[in-house]
């Protein structure tokens, strides 16, 4: 499976259900507040 796939697909997961709408929806947000002294998330596309 290829990342267009992920984005693509309706269901990406292997449990997930066709049974109706979805409870609860979940997005990746980065999160900078996990070291006070370094944020990754911000900076670490840079690093790479």
């Amino acid at each position: 499976m290829s990342f267009l796939d992920l984005y693509m697909n309706k269901n990406p997961l292997i449990t997930a259900s066709g049974d109706g709408d979805p409870v609860a929806t979940v997005f990746g947000i980065p999160f900078d507040s996990t070291h006070s002294y370094k944020p990754g998330c911000r900076f670490g596309p840079d690093v790479i």
